[in-house]
């Protein structure tokens, strides 16, 4: 699994090499990128970090870049930075699923914490989708019968109910739900 990187999006390059500096001397991997569009292109949901993002910016603002995420179900903890903010903003910001919004210019004191829980927060969200990942694809492993025996299970029926239900011995039920437990 890649180090958890915090991923910055901002279309003003000296910011961008200001924060890659503030957050290098916490030792974090930092990537930067100079708009949404640049990060989008490279970013996989197999990446774990957070994502600190300029909310305005020519062509994909922040929110954009946030929303277009979300519709991809890419979880990414998400930072807001801006110099200008509004409340409908914020408010825009944090029901898109934010976990903060920031005032440049940021403080190292302030912003240090933040990433730390963010970075946590998305190494526990892929543990949680590697484990998903895992068991669907032992499912997917399942035949069609041991699917049916494992479906019956799930609705707490007996070993007797689901040989009536498929037409099969309970030994055979049997047989197949110890497969589905392994």
């Amino acid at each position: 699994m890649n180090a958890p990187t915090v991923f910055v999006v901002d279309n003003n390059p000296e910011v961008c090499s200001t924060i890659r500096q503030q957050i290098e001397s916490l030792y974090l991997p930092v990537e930067t990128f100079l708009s949404g569009n640049a990060f989008l292109a490279e970013y996989s949901i197999y990446r774990v970090g957070c994502l600190l993002v300029d909310l305005h910016m020519p062509g994909m603002d922040g929110l954009e870049l946030q929303r277009r995420l979300n519709e991809c179900k890419y979880r990414l903890p998400v930072i807001f930075m801006t110099s200008r903010g509004d409340i409908r903003s914020a408010v825009r910001a944090i029901k898109g699923g934010a976990m903060d919004y920031l005032e440049k210019p940021l403080s190292i004191e302030q912003l240090e914490p933040m990433l730390q829980k963010a970075l946590k927060l998305d190494q526990k969200r892929q543990q949680a989708r590697l484990k998903s990942a895992a068991i669907k694809a032992r499912v997917d492993n399942l035949t069609p019968r041991e699917r049916q025996v494992l479906n019956l299970v799930v609705h707490q029926q007996t070993n007797k109910n689901i040989a009536r239900n498929l037409g099969v011995s309970i030994k055979t039920v049997e047989f197949h739900r110890s497969r589905v437990m392994q």
